[in-house]
């Protein structure tokens, strides 16, 4: 279990939601429930110095890519809801930079991340569409090109795993094209929605 009392690192803010009846200026708070949660993580799962998280708090094992796109998800929404925040951005741009510890190194198709820290190992689909869409979110919320740039590189190397066997789709596992899942398609589908948005 994490410690009971976490640290106010992170700003408390808050965003107004609908009421549903044409918006009455209600807010939902964030504060310190979500402000805790997120700093807890950061101080049990994060290391800085070496742009990695931890897949068990206490042990020096480094998380596998599917927890690590979770956690660029938490600060994605962090930084979203506070958009001036300098010490915010930071730590995101840290954990994206991060995203690098996993990168297999191929030339082509795209560009793509292995499951394991290090780069090596089996590839999934799945995971490399979540880091897509980190990408895009990245791009939204900090306005760099590079990040809109690398996740239609991602993409790129998803969209690799199709063929038509069983109807079309995209396999979940480059080693082992015996499942096209939902897991495997839908977040693609978002993705490139959102892409050719962008």
């Amino acid at each position: 279990s994490l410690p009971s009392e976490p640290s106010t690192s992170l700003p408390a803010t808050s965003l107004p939601v609908s009421s549903g009846s044409g918006g009455d200026g209600q807010f939902l708070q964030l504060g310190q429930k979500g402000v805790g949660l997120m700093n807890l993580v950061q101080q049990n799962f994060w290391v800085p110095e070496q742009q990695k998280a931890l897949e068990r708090r206490g042990q020096d094992s480094p998380a596998y890519l599917w927890p690590y796109g979770s956690y660029l998800e938490a600060l994605a929404a962090v930084c979203k809801a506070n958009p001036a925040d300098q010490s915010v951005r930071q730590n995101y741009m840290e954990a994206l930079a991060g995203v690098e510890n996993y990168n297999t190194r191929r030339e082509a198709p795209g560009l793509s991340y292995a499951a394991a820290f290090g780069g090596g190992g089996d590839v999934y689909y799945d995971d490399n569409m979540w880091i897509a869409i980190a990408y895009l979110k990245a791009y939204n919320n900090l306005k760099d090109p590079a990040y809109l740039a690398k996740s239609r590189q991602v993409a790129a190397y998803c969209y690799s795993g199709w063929d038509d066997v069983q109807g079309g789709g995209i396999y979940w596992c480059e080693n082992q094209k015996t499942s096209k899942n939902t897991c495997s398609n839908a977040p693609m589908a978002m993705v490139s929605a959102d892409l050719f948005a962008a």
